[in-house]
């Protein structure tokens, strides 16, 4: 009775130990099929956004051999159409009220360093002659 009940616990066992398997193939094979397909859209709009761009080259030369304004009002509106098609990307890594907590170098805020350099116990500013000589 004692070895049928560990057989039988060691059955159990192995019977959760393959349905957990089972799980973690499904999960992986659906994180990776998603992926693969993140990557696949991700591509496509890259291999789009380089065909809208080859043809407004091309639409600019043409109309540079023209002489005229077509080919780039044309080229305005098919990059305007593919910006307003393309999906948004990843949300940038910093918020954009970050930005503003930022200091600005030259503004008004921001001390700026005027060059000034000690030599000999004296401030030199960078304006004076060099009085080394003394």
């Amino acid at each position: 009775d004692a070895s049928a009940s560990v057989d039988s616990s060691a059955g159990r066992a192995v019977t959760l130990s393959d349905r957990a398997l089972t799980t973690i193939r499904r999960v992986w094979t659906d994180t990776l099929g998603r992926e693969r397909e993140r990557q696949r859209r991700a591509d496509e709009e890259e291999m789009q956004a380089e065909q809208a761009e080859q043809e407004e080259q091309e639409e600019q030369e043409d109309g540079r051999a023209e002489g005229g304004q077509a080919g780039r009002v044309g080229g305005k509106r098919r990059r305007a159409a593919a910006a307003a098609q393309a999906k948004p990307r990843d949300p940038p890594l910093l918020p954009p009220f970050y930005l503003t907590l930022m200091p600005v170098v030259g503004s008004p805020n921001v001390q700026q360093d005027d060059q000034q350099t000690v030599k000999g116990g004296e401030v030199d500013t960078g304006t004076g002659s060099c009085d080394d000589d003394e």
